[in-house]
């Protein structure tokens, strides 16, 4: 999303060419003379070698009526094939769309492939039907996968005897990097004869890399009437997992039945028995799991149990997972199961997860983060809008840290196993919570579906983490505004930022909500702030300030500190009983000053002059002296 698209440029320009119905003496060597059939170019194809599609439909009627897949790949290590060509020139210019597509009535699978290196670009694979076996679009086993520019929609899987994987794709054993495709509509519909469903729209099994960028999965599902659904949109499993800028919307994984050990796990991505999961800036909308042990959107752990910490490790950042109207999201199957047990948010059965920069908002009455094993760890992610737990952990372990979690309607966290804790967080109305750093006031997020924190100084709008546009309407502001720890990054958000982070889903972005410095909260001319001093000692401390303006200019001004035993207002800095010029400073440049202490309590201001006019700090910042500890007499 904002590179450029990956496109494959072909090794051989005089491999060989294919039009839906052939032309010529259809022997393949140019568009006039092309092959009528896709598995005529591969079975005349050398390794190495690159295969031209023209734009259209290739039913491609399969010459083996025992083989249940369209084309079928087995001689060559290493083969391209590129679609959307206009069919002139060698191979000339590219215009409209390449589509393989099963013939009507046909059952079969689109493509087979095993033992290759296997590049594919510009082709929309449509229809793939099979009954009781494995990929409903493309199945490729011990090889590398390259797709660029694809579709693989509306494939399915029916009836897949014991285990059932890849409604679209399953690739078992090797490598498989996605880019710029999308995913859509293909299905798992294992409505008798299985108990094991994986991945509907793509699985991998036996995995050393699975890369996925930019890619979009929509409305893919994964339906078992019995214990195992896992992955409605990607199922992986082993190896290293990289999916990035990405958009998953309206996925689902379904169990039907009622049993307390079903697992119907993630509904957009269900990983298990990883090296390592990274999910980065994606998009999850509307993306349903169902079930008594469902996973939510995203799933973390381990094959078909659920239990230790060392099954992998999950990054996930910088992403956005929304459901915010669960009983309007259409599901294609009702199911027995009821809407208790509907979740969007993640799960956790073993391993470690590590979030930051997320956004969960969902008003499903699943719980929005379910723990049943392994490590999780949350920083900077805000959850909101729940109508159960914001956290259910039964096993495991649950960390917060510099997170937002508010509005939910059963309560903030339910722990029947585990552990919890939690530091430099924003938990409302949850009693008893310890740890550094934290308040249960309400963090008063924005309402528009988008939950940047409110600051009469300005708060982002329309937008996550892009495309929105700055509001400056709130009237109060929130406690998660520079909350996190002093020594956390501060310098991405934008000014004024008060030189320390908040917390939440956006913090330490361009994005975070600005600081709330006092009078005025928005500088629309010469302004001067006070900061509470730092190393009060019992003879001085050092006062702290900074000049403001105007966004987009380069302010400057001259600036004299002012203190004394009590206030003495912003009439004229002659009016205190100290004061000291402190030259020029520039805007959003914080500067230090140390003051001689006016007594056991001080109190200090700004004043700024230059061309335009003139500033006082408001309000006014005072303290009271460090105390020297009593000596007593020998």
């Amino acid at each position: 999303m904002g590179e450029t698209p990956h496109v494959i440029t072909a090794v051989f320009s005089s491999g060989f060419y294919v039009t839906p119905e052939g032309a010529g003496t259809k022997t393949g060597e140019s568009w006039e003379n092309a092959f009528a059939g896709v598995q005529d170019a591969i079975d005349a194809s050398a390794t190495g070698g690159t295969i031209y599609l023209a734009a259209g439909t290739h039913t491609n009627a399969q010459s083996n009526a025992g083989e249940p897949s369209l084309c079928v790949i087995t001689n060559q290590a290493s083969l391209a094939i590129c679609g959307g060509y206009v069919g002139t020139g060698t191979p000339g210019p590219r215009g409209g769309e390449t589509v393989i597509h099963n013939a009507p009535g046909s059952l079969r699978r689109l493509l087979r492939a095993q033992n290759i290196d296997l590049r594919l670009d510009g082709i929309a694979f449509d229809g793939g039907r099979i009954s009781g076996a494995q990929a409903g679009g493309l199945y490729l086993q011990n090889s590398t996968l390259t797709m660029t520019n694809c579709t693989v929609r509306d494939c399915c899987v029916t009836k897949p005897q014991g285990e059932g994987r890849g409604g679209g794709l399953y690739l078992a054993t090797g490598s498989i990097r996605l880019v710029d495709c999308m995913i859509i509509s293909n299905r798992m519909d294992c409505s008798a004869g299985s108990m094991y469903t994986y991945g509907g729209g793509i699985a991998v099994t036996g995995g050393v890399t699975t890369d996925v960028v930019r890619c979009t999965f929509d409305n893919n599902w994964n339906y078992s009437p019995y214990r195992i659904a896992q992955g409605g949109a990607i199922h992986v499993s082993g190896g290293v997992a990289n999916i990035r800028d990405c958009l998953f919307t309206t996925n689902y994984v379904h169990i039907n039945k009622d049993y307390s050990d079903g697992r119907a796990w993630g509904a957009a991505v269900c990983a298990v028995n990883m090296t390592r999961l990274n999910i980065a800036d994606c998009r999850l909308i509307d993306n349903l799991a169902h079930g008594m042990t469902a996973g939510g959107a995203i799933f973390l752990g381990a094959s078909n149990y659920i239990g230790p910490t060392s099954k992998g490790t999950g990054v996930v950042e910088r992403c956005t997972i929304t459901a915010p109207d669960v009983a309007s999201i259409k599901r294609p199957y009702s199911g027995a199961v009821n809407t208790r047990d509907l979740y969007a948010g993640i799960g956790v059965g073993a391993g470690y997860l590590f979030m930051t920069n997320v956004l969960i908002a969902s008003d499903a009455r699943g719980a929005m983060l379910r723990i049943q094993g392994g490590n999780t760890e949350l920083s900077k992610c805000t959850f909101v809008g729940g109508r159960g737990y914001a956290a259910y952990v039964s096993s495991g372990d649950l960390k917060l840290t510099r997170c937002i979690l508010d509005d939910f309607a059963d309560g903030m966290l339910k722990i029947d196993g585990g552990t919890f804790a939690a530091d430099y967080s924003c938990v409302p109305s949850l009693e008893g919570l310890t740890g550094l750093g934290n308040t249960t006031n309400a963090p008063l997020l924005s309402t528009n579906g988008y939950y940047h924190a409110m600051s009469r100084a300005g708060y982002y709008d329309d937008g996550f983490f892009d495309g929105g546009a700055w509001r400056y309407d709130a009237t109060g502001t929130s406690p998660s505004i520079d909350m996190a720890p002093a020594d956390d990054p501060y310098a991405l958000e934008l000014q004024p930022n008060g030189h320390q982070a908040n917390v939440g889903y956006d913090a330490g972005l361009p994005v975070a909500s600005r600081s709330d410095l006092g009078e005025p909260p928005v500088a629309s001319a010469l302004a001067v702030y006070a900061y509470p001093p730092v190393d009060i000692g019992s003879a001085t401390a050092v006062s702290r300030g900074e000049v403001g303006g105007p966004e987009g200019t380069e302010t400057s001004a001259e600036v004299t500190v002012v203190w004394g035993p009590t206030d003495a207002g912003t009439g004229s800095p002659d009016d205190w009983a100290n004061q000291r010029a402190l030259g020029t400073k520039t805007a959003w440049n914080l500067f230090p000053e140390t003051i001689a202490n006016a007594g056991s309590n001080t109190y200090y201001r700004f004043h700024a002059m230059n061309e335009d006019g003139s500033a006082w700090s408001d309000p006014v910042v005072s303290y009271r002296s460090a105390r020297l500890p009593a000596v007593a007499e020998a």
